[in-house]
Order: C-alpha cells, then structure tokens, then sequence
C-alpha cells in the first residue's frame, strides 16, 4: 500500500471513529436523495474581527472521507457535471453536544482530493 492509499484509509478511519469524534451525519441533496454516514461535527461560538478583537460568532463545520459517503450510497451526486465536488444547498443534519438535532446547510466545502477529505462550513436551516 502506498502511502497515498495510506492517508485515505486513515481519514476515512479517524472520521467514522465513533469511540473519538465520529458521529452520524445525515445528507439530503436537493434533489431529495439521501446518505447517512459517520463523519465530524463542530460548533464554535468564537470568532475575531479584522482589528483583533474577540466576537461571539457561530462557527459550524462537518467533515467526512468521500470515500466512505460514495460506499455506503454510491449514486449520492457528491460532484458536478465537470466532476467537480459540488455540495451547493445540500443539507446535512448532525446532533450538537445536547444532543438536539440541527439541520445545517452547506455554505462552503473544501474537498482535500489527495486525501479524500472532506471539509464543509455550514449555515443553520432550521
């Protein structure tokens, strides 16, 4: 195994490690398909101003392995036509440290292609 299949094995292992970080992600594509996975969820009330200055700023963000979502439901239209990941106004819905379930949408996604990656900054939904 080379170590390009190395560090794809190994996010797909850190991010559905439910005994560390991993928890259920639940997707909906606007087309209405759906994948449930493992991967990881934060939320961060923190942020800073361009002067410096400390701000309460709601900062939410799920990452997963591709190659873990495209496993589990193979036909999930994760890329664009030009096969380009594409994740504009999917949904994603993850459990919070109280336990209450959010759905999110996606803002931004940030694709790692080397390593399979999977980065995604979310907007509240409902």
């Amino acid at each position: 195994m080379g170590l390009q299949d190395q560090i794809q094995k190994d996010i797909a292992q850190i991010t559905t490690d439910t005994s560390a970080f991993g928890i259920s992600l639940d997707f909906t594509a606007p087309n209405g398909q759906t994948a449930s996975i493992t991967g990881t969820h934060t939320k961060h009330h923190f942020g800073i101003t361009d002067d410096g200055n400390v701000i309460n700023s709601k900062k939410v963000v799920v990452a997963f392995s591709e190659s873990v979502l495209l496993k589990k439901n193979p036909s999930y239209p994760i890329r664009n036509a030009k096969g380009e990941v594409d994740l504009n106004k999917h949904k994603v819905k993850a459990k919070d440290s109280t336990g209450t379930l959010v759905t999110y949408i996606m803002r931004a996604f940030f694709p790692d292609e080397q390593c399979g990656l999977v980065v995604c900054l979310l907007d509240g939904f409902e």
